[in-house]
């Protein structure tokens, strides 16, 4: 049987809880993006360069970036971390 009035609150509580953000859980991750954002680039252009980065060996690292060390980020995550 449905109850609204439960599930509307369990929603409410999955909503409220806590969830860690990729750049927040890595500081590798966020030293990257954090220069990058210093540097006017894009959520985009971020992502693209970290992920162009750690797929293709013949690649390097932006000067003045720090090395991402093969990890990658969505955009989508740069723009809720911002």
């Amino acid at each position: 049987m449905y109850r609204p009035v439960s599930a509307d609150c369990a929603a409410e509580r999955e909503r409220k809880r806590p969830q860690a953000r990729k750049i927040d859980t890595n500081p590798v991750i966020a030293a990257r993006v954090k220069a990058n954002l210093a540097r006017s680039r894009t959520s985009r252009q971020i992502a693209g360069r970290l992920h162009l980065e750690a797929t293709d060996t013949s690649v390097e690292t932006i000067t003045k970036s720090p090395d991402a060390e093969g990890r990658t980020v969505s955009h989508e995550a740069i723009y809720r971390w911002i």
